[in-house]
């Protein structure tokens, strides 16, 4: 089976039920990542970007670990695993994009970054043609109109938004998105002819990344390019941690393969811009004021994802 066919290949006809599950998957990856942009962006500029990163999967690894544990333990890890390949994903796909997108928050403007982020599913749709020559699915174009001109409709729309202010962090976020698209698609071409539970396959991945994290951490201490954590986090930072370390790290990661490969990336990418509407509805919920202008935004993002999804179920239960 070619990486091409795990990636992009049709669903069943008697496969709604997997795309329902797929699409709220991927919802709540964009919950958990909506919950995360406030708190990355608060660490971040407390302490050293690669500590901060290093932390969020240390805290992962022991929760997924849990996971595995309850969900699907007692199996045994398949012969001939390409252990190699699997360091390489750690290496970019997980610590490349952590310490990336980490860095970012610290060098980026909020209305910049946020703009960038909108076009998350099109840096995506591009990444799978350029790597795979994926053909888009049909009402993808459509749909990628609606999410990404939400998304920055949203992000404009802020009370705040004073303009564009490149500072050079908004690089970081496009090599660690494009990062991270490579690894959701390397992950199901690489891993995915072993068979393995996508929680498994995040595990494996997950301890290549903590490693990578540790060995680059330790690296630059010891030149001297950071002093590490200077004191101890205060209460509200440890609970971002633990928050970004196990609801945005491990139960993310899980869900986000699951949806990548029951759905292809440029789909899942597609739902994934949910994240900023959740963003906004995590900084409204804790009183922040919402503008006309930026539900407007939200709505357009919404009724992209929704067209897709119902274009989607239509397809599979005709099979």
């Amino acid at each position: 089976m070619t990486g091409l066919s795990i990636i992009d290949q049709p669903l069943p006809a008697a496969a709604p039920q997997r795309t329902a599950s797929a699409a709220g998957a991927i919802v709540i990856v964009a919950l958990l990542w909506g919950a995360m942009v406030p708190m990355t962006h608060h660490l971040a500029n407390r302490f050293d970007p690669i500590f901060v990163a290093c932390l969020r999967y240390l805290i992962a690894l022991p929760a997924v670990w849990l996971l595995l544990q309850v969900l699907d333990g007692g199996k045994r890890m398949p012969a001939g695993l390409p252990w190699k390949r699997i360091a390489l994903l750690g290496l970019v796909g997980m610590a490349g994009f952590s310490i990336l997108f980490t860095v970012g928050f610290q060098h980026s403007d909020p209305v910049t970054a946020a703009l960038i982020f909108a076009g998350g599913p099109l840096i995506a749709a591009l990444t799978a043609k350029a790597m795979y020559r994926t053909k888009f699915e049909r009402g993808l174009g459509v749909a990628l109109v609606f999410a990404v001109g939400g998304g920055a409709i949203l992000a404009l729309g802020s009370d705040k938004a004073g303009g564009f202010r490149f500072k050079g962090g908004e690089f970081c976020f496009i090599a660690a998105q494009i990062c991270w698209n490579w690894y959701s698609m390397r992950v199901q071409e690489w891993l995915g002819p072993f068979r393995m539970s996508q929680l498994r396959m995040s595990f494996l991945t997950t301890i290549a990344g903590t490693g990578w994290l540790i060995l680059i951490f330790a690296a630059v201490l010891s030149l001297g390019l950071t002093t590490g954590p200077i004191e101890m986090p205060d209460q509200r930072s440890m609970l971002y941690f633990v928050i970004v370390g196990v609801g945005a790290g491990a139960l993310s990661i899980w869900l986000w393969n699951i949806a990548v490969s029951r759905l292809g990336l440029p789909v899942a990418a597609l739902y994934g811009n949910l994240t900023p509407v959740c963003a906004v509805g995590f900084a409204w919920a804790f009183g922040a004021s919402v503008t006309w202008i930026q539900v407007g935004g939200g709505a357009l993002i919404i009724a992209g994802v929704v067209q897709m999804q119902l274009r989607k179920l239509r397809r599979s239960a005709a099979g």
